[in-house]
């Protein structure tokens, strides 16, 4: 529609965080043509093999200060991770743990409706054991978000169960599965994970405004929530303000570090994560990421929802791919192939990949 409009300089926003691999590289060719014929294009992303596939030029950003500008073919991925960061990376890899075969978290065929009532979950079944990260792949708007909040209590199931450690929890609420050690961070943390509005600490106590030292007999206690904040502020390594500050004056990392420290805040058995590392910075993801891989070497259970198809790939020891509202094949880590696992999420492929 741009170009139809006689568009010469195209500014694209993340424009391949909702595309399949395929998709991608079909995108990317289009732009490296489009710049062949005039068309000047600027690429926001935080995908820096994407940048170096199609820029010549390339500027980073660092807490909203230009850190340089660099020529493609005088730079790397690594040299533009420090400059972004402004200090080395090191890769986190997946070590193998030993195989666990308790089930914390599962469903049995699931059917779950969005908002409209229309069905977009249809006879889902998972399966989440201690100690594993299980991955699902997907293009967004396939029904990942219906799927997490029908695990979580949050929306409604119209078929099939929910099971917890052996128990049928179908019926129970959020509030219900939290406490037995269910938690959820949803995809949307500004909108469904956070109150903006509310201070760090305001934030912070959300789910433990409830009970002691917090509260006692309908009253809060001021000094155990300043205590009970302060060691998930410093825990976290929560910064760009401080406990009174408004969680929207922080930066999108730190409002996911305010989320998780939250949701995290009681021992879980079963983490329910979706988009955890989308829209922040290479910091903030390494942060998001360790942090998942130390709870799955303490045995927690991870179901792990993301459009980001490497990280599914690096952080997952199951791998399932979601397609309108289906899993189209379910892979072990070794086996699981990035261009057979694009094909299942374009719905182009069938689970053997013939």
């Amino acid at each position: 529609r741009a170009l139809l409009l006689g568009a010469r300089i195209l500014i694209l926003d993340e424009p391949t965080s909702v595309l399949t691999p395929g998709e991608v590289e079909l995108l990317l060719r289009t732009l490296c043509r489009l710049a062949e014929q005039g068309t000047s294009i600027i690429l926001i992303s935080h995908k820096i093999p994407e940048v170096l596939a199609v820029c010549q030029r390339i500027t980073v950003l660092r807490n909203g200060v230009r850190v340089g500008i660099v020529d493609r073919d005088e730079t790397d991925e690594t040299a533009l991770v420090r400059m972004m960061v402004g200090r080395e990376v090191q890769a986190q890899g997946l070590q193998e743990l030993t195989s666990s075969t308790e089930q914390v978290l599962g469903a049995i065929d699931l059917q779950v409706s969005n908002d409209q009532r229309h069905p977009v979950i249809r006879g889902v079944s998972l399966s989440l054991r201690r100690g594993e990260i299980f991955g699902l792949a997907g293009v967004d708007g396939n029904g990942q978000r219906e799927l997490a909040e029908a695990l979580a209590g949050i929306r409604r199931i119209d078929a099939g169960r929910v099971i917890y450690k052996g128990s049928d929890v179908t019926h129970l609420g959020v509030r219900a599965r939290y406490d037995l050690g269910i938690a959820f961070v949803p995809s949307d943390r500004q909108k469904l994970g956070l109150v903006p509005g509310f201070t760090v600490e305001e934030n912070l106590i959300l789910d433990q405004y409830r009970h002691g030292p917090i509260s006692r007999r309908g009253w809060l206690h001021l000094k155990p929530i300043r205590n009970f904040s302060s060691n998930l502020l410093n825990r976290f390594n929560i910064r760009g303000g401080n406990l009174d500050s408004l969680v929207r004056q922080l930066s999108g990392g730190n409002q996911q570090k305010v989320l998780l420290a939250r949701v995290l805040s009681r021992d879980v058995d079963a983490l329910i994560v979706s988009q955890p590392t989308s829209g922040l910075d290479i910091g903030a993801t390494e942060f998001v990421r360790d942090l998942l891989l130390k709870l799955r070497a303490g045995g927690t259970a991870i179901l792990l929802i993301s459009t980001e198809l490497d990280e599914i790939l690096a952080m997952s020891d199951q791998v399932a791919v979601l397609t309108e509202g289906e899993i189209r094949g379910t892979f072990h880590r070794a086996e699981a192939r990035r261009d057979h696992i694009g094909l299942l999420m374009a719905g182009t492929a069938s689970v053997t990949g013939s």
